[in-house]
């Protein structure tokens, strides 16, 4: 059977390719959150950014974005992330 962009699609295989991107989005954020976790706890231990990244074998690029995640969710929530203290008008 070929396959062309111009094919016609049915129903069932739309809803498994979509079924499929779920949970496939569903698996990075869980990733992301675990990783986001040892982060913060990896700063509360004093390591910088740089060696995070190589203790958890991410690119730096990818701790930056998530201490910067940690802060907007700390400004938003208004509960510091590393050790959940309640700060009156948040942190960050």
């Amino acid at each position: 059977m070929r396959n062309t962009w111009s094919d016609r699609t049915d129903p069932d295989t739309v809803a498994r390719r979509a079924a499929g991107r779920r949970h496939y989005n569903s698996v990075r954020t869980f990733r992301a959150t675990l990783r986001r976790r040892e982060v913060a706890a990896l700063l509360v231990r004093g390591l910088s950014q740089a060696e995070i990244a190589r203790v958890l074998g991410v690119h730096r690029s990818t701790v930056c974005r998530d201490v910067a995640a940690l802060c907007e969710m700390a400004k938003r929530e208004r509960v510091c992330p590393l050790c959940g203290s309640v700060g009156p008008r948040g942190f960050g």
